[in-house]
């Protein structure tokens, strides 16, 4: 099995267009679960879009004594029907898309799934999603490979290798501590940085256009038909 390309990101809820994006230019993708849990992130939120513009639609998750926790070690909070507050939040949105009756009762059946972990829940939709987009690439945890380093960059080169990856993709928002990627290029590995810019528009139901919202807004207004069109997948090869 190929694994000479891998991506790692950390699970998030019904994540954007380009998270997949990345995914689909890999060979191997890696669900960073075992780094510090963001309270504030895209572990257990995203945005859909309304006619008032973007809605938040949130999972929550018990953090109170838990500081520093794993995201792998995220619980949902099972007091709260969060549940029935997000499917009533997509169902207002966008029961007038063209695919909604499509991918609606997947949507709400695994929402309806008992999930203790977060990252269990992000996992499944994760995957889901690539077999809606017929991306058909191995998934793999962090917390499942063993790793050693405490670096966060040496981690990264330590997933490369310990999958026998030799190109490595990254968000372009990693260029900050990534830097000119040394350590890569150290072990032989070739870095390279998602660029989003060239994703193209679709049609949405309430214009103008906003690219920044759950991927949910594109398989219920296009369906699966070229999520990514012809934009660049990379740029700037270290």
């Amino acid at each position: 099995m190929d694994q000479s390309t891998v991506s790692v990101i950390q699970p998030s809820f019904l994540p954007w267009r380009g998270y997949f994006q990345i995914i689909s230019a890999s060979n191997v993708f890696v669900l960073y679960d075992d780094v510090q849990y963001d309270k504030h992130g895209w572990r257990n939120r995203n945005r859909i879009k309304t006619h008032v513009g973007p809605h938040w639609i949130t999972v929550p998750v018990i953090t109170k004594g838990r500081m520093g926790q794993a995201i792998r070690d995220a619980e949902i909070n099972p007091t709260i029907d969060w549940q029935r507050k997000i499917l009533g939040s997509v169902k207002q949105a966008y029961r007038k898309a063209p695919f909604f009756d499509a991918y609606y009762p997947w949507l709400e059946k695994r929402l309806e799934k008992a999930y203790r972990f977060l990252c269990d829940l992000d996992e499944d939709l994760t995957r889901d999603i690539c077999g809606f987009l017929r991306i058909d690439i191995p998934i793999r945890r962090a917390s499942e490979l063993g790793l050693r380093s405490e670096d966060r960059v040496e981690r990264l080169v330590e997933i490369c290798q310990v999958l026998g990856a030799r190109h490595y993709i990254s968000g372009p928002s990693a260029r900050a501590y990534l830097g000119e990627a040394e350590p890569f290029r150290a072990h032989g590995i070739r870095i390279t940085f998602q660029d989003y810019s060239g994703l193209p528009q679709y049609p949405q139901l309430y214009p103008p256009f906003e690219p920044q919202v759950s991927i949910l807004d594109y398989l219920f207004c296009c369906g699966t038909a070229d999520p990514f069109g012809n934009s660049r997948v990379l740029q700037r090869a270290s």
